[in-house]
């Protein structure tokens, strides 16, 4: 019996949220879009900031819901306190997963996470990058978006003087994205 009152629980509360994002994103029929995005990422690492720019490839699945990948490099913007006065670089990419909010609106939210790998030196780690912002739709292809961040990294210790305390950090996203929402 108390198994079937959690049961009439959970049916409410979904019918409840039936008139919202809940029934945008649950209802058919699904419509898939495709896009791409060129991004840069002024990024905390090290003492100081370096430079990310990179791009996403994303299927948009009900104008919702996004899923694809994005590869990213850094690139030293200022140089870096290391033993031995080298630059260091970062390469790394990885499947992001993400949401769209009202999508058909002019200015919306939007968010990301990416999940991956990547190389420092000669040692490779794990890579996780959350963040938020919003998107403004300039044509029904074209879309520019900003966002704020947080990275964290597994697995960097290197004779370069980064590691996965001073990989860590705050990051910016700003871009261009281009490829049509389905309708």
């Amino acid at each position: 019996m108390k198994n079937g009152k959690k049961l009439m629980a959970v049916i409410g509360l979904m019918g409840g949220l039936q008139g919202g994002f809940a029934e945008e994103l649950l209802s058919g029929p699904y419509t898939f879009g495709a896009t791409g995005s060129v991004h840069v990422k002024p990024a905390m690492l090290a003492d100081g900031w370096g430079m990310t720019v990179g791009g996403a490839w994303e299927s948009i699945i009900n104008k919702t819901v996004t899923a694809g990948f994005e590869v990213d490099a850094d690139i030293p913007v200022v140089s870096y306190p290391t033993p031995k006065g080298e630059p260091i670089q970062m390469v790394a990419g990885g499947l992001r997963l993400g949401a769209l909010l009202a999508s058909d609106q002019v200015v919306h939210g939007m968010f990301n996470n990416t999940i991956g790998v990547g190389l420092v030196a000669d040692q490779t780690f794990l890579l996780d990058e959350v963040s938020a912002g919003g998107e403004i739709n300039v044509t029904k292809a074209i879309r520019i978006f900003g966002a704020a961040g947080w990275r964290y990294t597994y697995g960097i210790n290197n004779d370069h003087g980064l590691s996965d305390t001073n990989a860590r950090g705050l990051f910016f996203d700003v871009g261009l994205r281009y490829g049509e929402i389905g309708s």
